[in-house]
This record gives C-alpha cells, structure tokens and sequence, in this order.
C-alpha cells in the first residue's frame, strides 16, 4: 500500500493494537489544514477524541483545541462576530485587493515598465526601501486578498455547486469485519488527500464506510472493503481544493511561509508611508541631500511608446 496512507487498523480508543475491530466501528477520522489527524469514538455512550500518528495508526495524544488557536481562527475568519464578522473580513480583503493593485501599478509608474519589476531603485532610502518591501510582498498580498474572497463566497453559498453524486448505496453486502488494513481504498489513501472517514454505525451491517478525499467521495462495504459507489470531484470541488491549498498552504508549508512574511510587510509598509508623507520632516534622518532629493525627484524613464520622459517632484513632461 501507499506508504503514507494512514493506517486506520492499529488505532483504538486506547491507543493499544491488542483492542478489537468493534472499539473503532462507530468512529470517525478528521485531518485538519495543519495536518494533523484527529480520531472521533465513542468509548461507551461518551464521545472521545485523539490525535493519531498516521504512519502507526496509534494514539498519541488526547484531542484538545488550545483557546489560544480557536481564539485566533476565529479572529482571522469572523473577528469573533460570527456572520457579520465574515462579512467584514471580506470587506477589508476587497481593500486588500484594492490597495496591492493600485500599489502593483504606482511601483510599475515609478520603474517604467512591467518587465522592471525588480529594477534598481534610486531616490530617498524612505521611498527605496518601501518599494523594495512592496514589489516583493504584492503578490503574496494579492493571492491572499483573491483566494479569501473565494473561500467567503463559498461560505455563503454565492458560487454554483457540483451536482450531487450517487449517495449511499442501496445495496450492501450485510456482512461486518472486514479487515481494516485489507481495504485497498484506505491502503492507497494518502493522509494529504484525505479529508474525512466516517466509520459504519457499531452493530448496523447495512451501514458503509464513508470515504471523502480531495479527489471525490466514495462508499466502502464493511462486509468486503470494496468500493461500492465513488463519485470524482466536480469542477467546482477541485477549484476550491486549489484555493483551499492556497490560502492555508495546507501540503505547500513553503507557500503558507511566503504568504505569512507578506502579511508581515503591512505595518511596516504602513509606517514607511506615514514617513514618506511627513517628506521633508525625515531630513535630519536621511540626510538633507535625501529630503531634497524627496521633494526634487529627477525620474528618467523609456515608456513603452518610445517616448522619453522627464519627471520633476510630481509633475511629468514628455520630450
């Protein structure tokens, strides 16, 4: 099997391999965005929960959810006002948006060109280093604004949906027991595909094993482990699994870095504007060649048009 399919047949509510098939009939398997594998069963009639090691199926920790990290999710998604929270989250990345295009195209005034993106700067080192800062982060601002703007239209419902796949089958085999670790479907499941696996109902040999991946969904019989009805992901599912990949970086840990460092550049990008707009107050700071310089910008640039422009303080002349 998969090498990195997680191994659902050496987990129980204690954690010991020893424990029988039954402990684990009415349970479920959750990965969150982080990675991390969280068992849901019932140990008698009281719910229970652990995070799994997937490479051994074992037990290695009681699930808890620290305050700290629900606080802060629910900060970052709703600013802890539920509905209306998300309503205004989504506003203010419209503003987001807004503001990395408008910054994308004064940085693309100021170097002539798309093709000087990364160019030379020249002028005060205020005005410098805030262009520096920028025309790195832009791109990690404007893909975070794009996919959270996504995953808010999809939270209410405001982008068309896949038709329905088959649903559970009506035929079963009746039986019970199939070896957990015998289950082609589950062997070749790797954990960054899987999103949920809802265990059969203890005791009900009409119920299914219910398997949900990136790619689809499907129905296994616990009586055969076969795949019984598997349903691929519609356009729509896919492109939100892309999205979704994007803008938590789950399985792309490298992605989720940039995009954290990007975030990062806000304040200080705030505050390097707030200096640049004082312009000549920053004289003692830079120099008064510098604050000069701010105020009597010499810009010299070829446009794509072949003209050759001159640019003075804030005013441009062609020649």
């Amino acid at each position: 099997g998969n090498p990195q399919a997680i191994r659902v047949v050496a987990f129980t509510a204690t954690g010991s391999a020893e424990d029988t098939y039954e402990d684990v009939l009415a349970a479920g398997f959750l990965v969150s965005p982080s990675g991390a594998v969280t068992a849901y069963y019932y140990k008698g009639d009281q719910p229970e929960a652990v995070v799994i090691d997937p490479a051994t199926g074992k037990a290695v920790a009681d699930y808890t959810q620290s305050a700290v990290v629900r606080w802060l999710t629910e900060m970052h998604r709703a600013f802890l006002l539920q509905d209306s929270g998300r309503i205004g989250s989504a506003v203010l990345a419209g503003v987001m948006l807004v503001m990395s295009v408008s910054g994308a195209f004064l940085v693309v005034r100021r170097v002539g060109a798309w093709r000087n993106w990364f160019a030379r700067l020249r002028g005060p080192a205020m005005g410098r280093v805030h262009v520096e800062i920028s025309r790195w982060a832009v791109p990690g601002l404007l893909l975070s604004a794009l996919t959270a703007l996504f995953m808010f239209a999809n939270t209410f419902e405001l982008l068309p949906v896949d038709p329905e796949g088959a649903g559970v089958p009506d035929v079963v085999s009746g039986q019970v027991g199939f070896a957990l670790a015998d289950m082609a479907a589950l062997k070749d499941t790797p954990v960054a595909m899987l999103r949920d696996l809802t265990f059969p109902y203890a005791g009900d040999a009409t119920d299914v094993f219910t398997l949900q991946t990136d790619a689809g969904e499907g129905y296994i019989d616990q009586g055969t482990g076969k795949m019984l009805v598997w349903t691929d992901a519609g356009p729509w599912q896919r492109i939100y699994e892309f999205i979704y990949m994007l803008h938590t970086g789950q399985g792309a840990w490298w992605l989720g870095l940039i995009l954290g460092l990007a975030a990062l550049d806000v304040p200080v990008e705030w505050h390097l504007s707030e200096g640049i707009g004082h312009g000549i107050d920053h004289d003692e700071t830079f120099g008064r060649d510098a604050a000069l310089a701010h105020v009597l910008e010499t810009r010299f640039h070829c446009t794509l048009g072949g003209q050759f422009n001159v640019g003075i303080g804030q005013h441009d002349e062609s020649i």
